[in-house]
């Protein structure tokens, strides 16, 4: 199935798609859906057009037959943040000359220069759960026009849309962005609540990958990594190790080995999807766990202290202070005081 369209209106797009499918959409406030027909598949498409040129595309189904989407190269380009979360999808641009797959947990920023092609691919009989950002710059210009001071001039031409090449970024994007990406697509808030809610989803996940961006662009010595299926897989058994050993946890070089990822891409990584280095996500992980235990009141502070990794209790108490604020004997004297007070 090959779709032309002539816009880049995320409702528009959703409309268009359920006339060729020669099914009707449901409208709701600034939200578009459509319910695949069982003929050409299960699932459905979204669409919100939200202020200021921002607009959200979302598809959570499995075509039957692979679908091709052509945009008009006399359009004016917007500035594209592509998701996927599952499966995958082709997109094809700059008149064919940037041709690319992206897999799970993989993103792309892009921008076409002025009458450039477009193509989105969806293959069939693969569920697929896309989501793109669609900035209309012409209108969002307006928005942030005196806002971008220590932006990169790379960011701001895209933004502006003063940009005369074409652009290309591509990384694996992180946890909090996918559960971002998650929640925009189950939550069940209703009406006008609803639009507002995921306006401002949308816009926390775009926030997100500009900062992504701006850290890659003026940070050199950060190494920008494309991870595959396999590397993430790895990645994330590597943090449930971390997480089962807490107390003890293994060196980066040793869990380097034991998930079987070298330990530069294993860093980098791991960084990319938790969107923190290992040992800041760890320390982390141990405090947040200190302060379920001390919750609890089951055990001194200096058990909860070496169940979770510090075997100085001095250490762990400066670094619990610096993470909550309070050191952890007054965090318990202050349990105990709520709890006196509740009975």
């Amino acid at each position: 199935m090959e779709l032309n369209l002539k816009t880049y209106n995320p409702n528009l797009i959703v409309k268009t798609i359920g006339k060729a499918l020669n099914t009707k959409t449901k409208t709701e406030y600034v939200e578009e859906e459509l319910f695949l027909p069982k003929k050409y598949g299960e699932g459905r498409i979204l669409g919100f057009n939200f202020s200021d040129g921002v607009g959200l595309l979302l598809f959570d189904c499995t075509f039957k037959q692979k679908l091709t989407i052509t945009f008009d190269e006399t359009l004016l380009s917007p500035l594209l943040f592509n998701f996927i979360s599952t499966g995958g999808f082709t997109h094809i641009s700059n008149h064919e000359y940037n041709h690319y797959t992206l897999n799970p947990l993989q993103s792309t920023i892009t921008a076409n220069p002025t009458d450039s092609s477009e193509v989105l691919i969806f293959q069939p009989k693969e569920k697929v759960v896309f989501s793109s950002i669609i900035i209309d710059r012409q209108k969002f210009k307006q928005k942030i026009d005196t806002g971008l001071g220590n932006v990169p001039e790379k960011v701001k031409s895209l933004f502006l849309g003063t940009a005369t090449e074409f652009f290309f970024y591509q990384t694996n994007y992180s946890m909090a962005s996918s559960i971002h990406l998650q929640t925009a697509i189950n939550n069940e808030h209703i009406d006008l609540a609803r639009s507002v809610y995921l306006e401002g989803i949308t816009l926390e996940l775009l926030s997100n990958q500009i900062k992504q961006f701006k850290n890659s662009v003026s940070d050199t010595t950060i190494k920008r990594t494309i991870l595959n299926n396999d590397d993430i897989q790895k990645i994330l058994e590597a943090k449930e190790i971390l997480l089962e050993n807490l107390q003890e946890s293994p060196t980066i070089e040793s869990l380097s080995k034991k998930v079987g990822v070298n330990q530069t891409k294993l860093k980098i990584g791991f960084k990319n999807i938790f969107d923190t280095p290992i040992k800041t996500w760890l320390r982390h992980k141990r405090l947040e766990s200190a302060q379920l235990l001390l919750l609890k009141d089951q055990n001194s502070i200096k058990e909860i202290s070496e169940i979770v990794g510090y075997l100085n209790q001095s250490h762990f108490a400066r670094q619990f202070k610096m993470r909550y604020g309070v050191l952890p004997k007054d965090y318990l004297k202050q349990i105990k005081k709520d709890r006196t007070f509740n009975i």
